[in-house]
């Protein structure tokens, strides 16, 4: 930020040029359009009165913008224009593209497809098997929201998706605050712990009262 404070403040004349006289035709504008209209509001930032009274002499020419230098996104260090790294940083940037293209591959191979289809299957079938009656009465989503989501922000993605076997990204979601399917619901409150939780009954106590009912 810093860098760019200071390459601010050295170009400010040359932004002070470009805005001045649209900021003197706005302040016409509103002169013209006010209660008390004022068509020649002073034009102190161009001095454009002065000049037509003397004659009419060009007003003066505006410093070219500086060119903005271009960074190595890697060490920082200034490239040339045609470059998008330095020569010391390029070939592990040349690495990381072909991993990236690497891996975009396998992720739309043939394997990688029939993958997320078998889990995607197994997904639906595990909602369908599930039931409600096999949830604890004291499970709701209300507890959810109240008792276990705030818990689980502090919890990492990995653990998640360990406690749930399911992909990084679905447990980075649910960390985000996603509501889960209720069937995820018991194993993110062990997750969470009965010392973790504000409640009344702990964990184990309603784990026992709901395996004593049945």
């Amino acid at each position: 930020m810093a860098p760019f404070a200071s390459r601010l403040s050295q170009t400010a004349p040359t932004w002070a040029h470009l805005v001045a006289p649209i900021a003197e035709w706005f302040a016409r504008e509103i002169g013209k359009s006010g209660r008390v209209r004022q068509p020649n509001v002073p034009t102190r930032l161009t001095q454009r009165y002065k000049r037509e009274a003397k004659g009419g002499d060009p007003p003066p020419k505006m410093k070219p913008i500086p060119l903005a230098k271009r960074i190595c996104p890697g060490c920082g260090k200034e490239i040339e224009k045609l470059s998008n790294s330095c020569k010391r940083c390029l070939p592990q940037v040349e690495r990381i593209d072909e991993i990236a293209r690497i891996g975009r591959a396998a992720a739309h191979s043939r394997e990688a497809e029939a993958a997320r289809s078998a889990t995607q299957k197994a997904n639906r079938q595990a909602i369908r098997d599930w039931e409600l009656s096999d949830q604890a009465d004291w499970l709701t989503e209300a507890f959810y929201k109240k008792q276990i989501q705030p818990i689980l922000a502090s919890t990492s993605v990995a653990t998640i998706a360990k406690q749930l076997t399911v992909s990084v990204g679905y447990a980075d979601q649910i960390r985000k605050r996603r509501l889960p399917h209720p069937r995820h619901w018991k194993a993110l409150a062990e997750l969470a712990g009965p010392q973790k939780l504000d409640h009344r009954l702990s964990i184990s106590s309603c784990f026992h009262r709901s395996s004593a009912r049945r």
